[in-house]
C-alpha cells in the first residue's frame, strides 16, 4: 500500500504555493480571453472561416443546371464567397455568379474565374 504523503511539511507546502503562483498567470490569461469574445452567439460568424457557407455554394452550383460542369473552387470569409477556378463558356460565368449570390447568407461574390 502506497504511503500517504505529508502535506503539512513545510517543503510541500512551499511547492504548493510555487505552484499556485506559477499558475495563476495563466489562469488569468484565459479569462482575458474569455472576456473578447462576443456575449451574443450570433456574433460568434465574425471569428468563423464560413466554411459552411462555402458548402452551400458549392452544393447549390452542384445541383443546377446550369452550372453543374464547371470546374471552380470556393472559399469564403464571414458573408464573402470567393470563387476561382475555368470555366468553357461566358453564359457559365455569369451563371455561377448568379447561383452564388442566391445562396442565403451570401452578402458578396468576388468572382476569380476565368473563362477558357
Amino acid at each position: 500500500m502506497r504511503d500517504r504523503i505529508d502535506l503539512s511539511h513545510p517543503r510541500r507546502r512551499l511547492l504548493k504555493v510555487l505552484t499556485a503562483a506559477a499558475t495563476l498567470p495563466f489562469l488569468q490569461a484565459c479569462g482575458s480571453l474569455a472576456a473578447n469574445l462576443p456575449a451574443n452567439r450570433n456574433n460568434l460568424s465574425r471569428f468563423t472561416d464560413g466554411s459552411d457557407l462555402s458548402i452551400k455554394v458549392f452544393n447549390a452550383l452542384k445541383s443546377s443546371p446550369f452550372t453543374s460542369l464547371v470546374n471552380v473552387h470556393i472559399r469564403s470569409i464571414e458573408n464573402e464567397i470567393i470563387i476561382s477556378g475555368f470555366v468553357d463558356e461566358e453564359s457559365d460565368f455569369y451563371n455561377v455568379d448568379q447561383v452564388a449570390r442566391a445562396v442565403d447568407g451570401v452578402q458578396v461574390v468576388l468572382m476569380e474565374v476565368i473563362v477558357r
